[in-house]
């Protein structure tokens, strides 16, 4: 069972802890269990709560580990012999040890695999888009000179009619879209090379959140409200990072929840400290995405908009990873919430 945890180990539950800390239990029958400090976490006080009668009678948490990383937790539960409950032998101690073992080899591969492919699919990608770029852009560029031309011609000689100024404005904003295009594509397929310096917490968010006069007017047109949150309670105000990638990364979760929210939505963003990281989280309480969508939110080229390329997302990703840092996505309280986490390297203030 692959899981998300808190690297707060006091709130945790079992299948949580034994992820942390990398530790396997074994609990004989119910009781074992119920005397392990983490037994009380939030998943096994739901699953095995009194009166719910789903007891655990024998348990064995093994954590999915290669190497130091741990993937994930392998749970084996409620082993039964001729009606009763009994604990696991050594012979299947051992027997679920290995299953561990090669279950964590196989997932390791399947990502390292699927890491191989996407950036072998990027490097084409980039070479087709610089192809694209250098046959397309003086063509792209004329049709643009030439649209601006003709309209100051149009005004000049008094022929410019509201019909033409919106014609223009559509090709122009056209042209600028593929140019965009091509941009994303390359820009996407560059190795990232974070450039890290001290940056001021407040300044990133309001940068590409409420002081980005684009958004600004977006938020105008669409009665949305939108907020910041946790500012004043972090005791760390800067944060060690490439701020363009940070700014980039956060514009594109507030792009995606604006398209989301209906009028009059609320767009939230909360800022917290988590131990040694810095959390963001942007949070709409728009509709969401459905499961299967869910699955491959993260990869390139996956989109469910008409006119979309399917690499917001993916760059939000990519440009968080560059700095050891997290990216995930959740449903709670009737909220889409986008969870970005990084290491934390500002000075602490006294």
């Amino acid at each position: 069972e692959l899981i998300e945890y808190s690297k707060r180990k006091d709130k945790v539950g079992l299948t949580a802890w034994i992820a942390i800390t990398g530790k396997p239990f074994l609990a004989h029958n119910n009781a074992e269990l119920r005397d392990h400090p983490h037994w009380k976490g939030q998943y096994d006080y739901e699953h095995y709560s009194e009166g719910s009668g789903k007891q655990c009678n024998s348990f064995i948490g093994l954590p999915l580990r290669v190497g130091d990383e741990i993937l994930g937790v392998l749970k084996v539960e409620n082993k039964k012999v001729v009606g009763r409950y009994v604990s696991f032998d050594e012979r299947e101690q051992h027997i679920f040890q290995l299953l561990a073992y090669n279950a964590a080899i196989a997932i390791r591969n399947a990502r390292d695999f699927q890491k191989l492919q996407e950036a072998q699919k990027l490097a084409a990608i980039g070479m087709s888009a610089a192809a694209m770029a250098h046959w397309i852009r003086t063509p792209l560029q004329l049709i643009r000179t030439t649209t601006e031309l003709l309209i100051e011609d149009l005004e000049d000689r008094g022929q410019a009619s509201r019909k033409n100024h919106e014609d223009i404005e559509d090709i122009i904003k056209a042209v600028k879209q593929m140019d965009y295009a091509i941009d994303q594509m390359r820009k996407t397929a560059k190795p990232l090379t974070p450039t890290l310096e001290v940056c001021d917490i407040e300044g990133i968010i309001r940068k590409s959140f409420t002081d980005n006069n684009s958004f600004a007017q977006r938020f105008q047109k669409q009665h949305v409200k939108a907020e910041i949150k946790g500012l004043e309670k972090l005791k760390i105000h800067t944060i060690q990072c490439d701020r363009t990638l940070i700014e980039e990364a956060i514009s594109y979760l507030v792009d995606n929840a604006l398209e989301a929210v209906s009028d009059g939505g609320c767009i939230t963003i909360y800022v917290e400290e988590s131990n040694s990281d810095l959390v963001i989280e942007v949070r709409d309480n728009g509709p969401g995405v459905d499961d299967k969508t869910k699955l491959k939110l993260f990869a390139s080229f996956k989109t469910t908009k008409e006119d979309g390329l399917g690499l917001g997302l993916f760059i939000v990703r990519r440009n968080v990873e560059a700095h050891k840092g997290t990216v995930s996505y959740s449903r709670k309280n009737k909220e889409t919430c986008f969870r970005i986490e990084l290491p934390h390297h500002g000075q602490k203030e006294e």
